[in-house]
């Protein structure tokens, strides 16, 4: 699994941190890495973006995972094991392909959730996924429409989420 480079996460994260109310860290490349992740998930912050590769392995649980920037992978199976916590958040976002998608059963014959619903049911108040692949690009300037609709606090993240959705498929292709 030859992961390319996502050379537009530096901006992504940087609209995420710059938006009005907004505090927090952004670890990149091998800054980014298991202890880090976890570390996050007591840091006092509200919301918890993730910009990085995720691969999904049907009916593999333990193959299923976030890549991480200094190279590891944290599995669904790692997520699930270890109990890893998200009731700190009242959003988790997941700028990676496909985290909204389970992937058939697992050897017990249990259904393999996908990671947003994973991290939903182990507290998340909010997730938002991704049901495909998806651009590196295109995805940090939807992601900063996103947060920018979301920073003024006259939006929920449902609402905020539409506001980009609208604004990204009327603006013209060529300028993302």
């Amino acid at each position: 699994d030859d992961m390319p480079a996502l050379k537009a996460v530096p901006s992504e994260l940087q609209n995420v941190i710059q938006q009005d109310n907004t505090t927090g860290t952004a670890w990149l490349d091998k800054a980014f890495d298991r202890p880090r992740f976890q570390g996050s998930l007591n840091s006092g912050f509200n919301v918890l973006h993730v910009a990085s590769h995720f691969v999904l392995k049907s009916g593999r649980p333990e193959l299923s995972s976030l890549i991480l920037g200094d190279g590891s992978r944290l599995s669904l199976a790692d997520i699930s094991r270890e109990n890893l916590r998200f009731d700190a958040f009242d959003l988790v976002a997941l700028s990676a392909c496909q985290t909204a998608i389970g992937g058939g059963l697992d050897v017990t014959g249990r259904e393999v959730e996908s990671l947003g619903a994973r991290a939903q049911q182990q507290g998340a108040h909010a997730v938002l996924a991704t049901l495909w692949r998806v651009s590196d690009g295109s995805t940090s300037a939807f992601m900063g429409d996103f947060y920018k609709a979301r920073s003024n606090g006259r939006l929920n993240a449902a609402e905020a989420l539409r506001e980009a959705q609208l604004r990204f498929i009327s603006t013209d292709r060529e300028t993302r």
